[in-house]
């Protein structure tokens, strides 16, 4: 998977995070994850089609999507209800938009499909990853300890 399109999603994560939730995170080592797809507690899948096809998937912890969503709606969050499920859906909707922008910098035109959250997913949940397909994981921290995976599937 080439460098630029890894620092695409870095970049596009770290500035939503930073500008819609007032936070920062930093990147620990980055790893290629394999087949069958092993998750967190809540991941939210967003396709990528046109000229790249693949997924974003971004999985994380129920403490951590609690997070994210409290930050992103101003108020505290202490269950992932409708509300905060939606919050966390449109965060990445916004990361994967501004990755999209990134992309059409670069000359290259994607599509992202709508936001998809998943409570305890299992691996059968994942069944459009092909075997062929890379799994690059970039982990975000923030700096309480909270963290969140940012998977690229292309």
């Amino acid at each position: 998977m080439k460098t630029e399109y890894i620092n695409s999603f870095l970049q596009g994560t770290q500035s939503v995070i930073r500008d819609i939730c007032g936070e920062t995170t930093n990147l620990g080592r980055l790893y290629e994850k394999g087949l069958p797809y092993e998750t967190d507690q809540v991941n939210v899948s967003i396709g990528i089609g046109g000229q790249l096809k693949g997924h974003a998937i971004f999985e994380m912890d129920v403490d951590s999507a609690a997070y994210i969503a409290s930050k992103f709606i101003g108020m505290a969050v202490e269950e992932l209800d409708e509300l905060s499920q939606s919050a966390v859906s449109e965060i990445m909707n916004m990361i994967s938009g501004t990755v999209a922008s990134n992309f059409f910098a670069m000359g290259l035109n994607i599509d992202i499909t709508t936001p998809m959250l998943k409570l305890n997913a299992g691996s059968d949940d994942f069944g459009f990853i092909q075997p062929e397909q890379r799994i690059m994981c970039l982990p975000l921290r923030f700096k309480n300890g909270r963290a969140f995976n940012v998977n690229v599937v292309l």
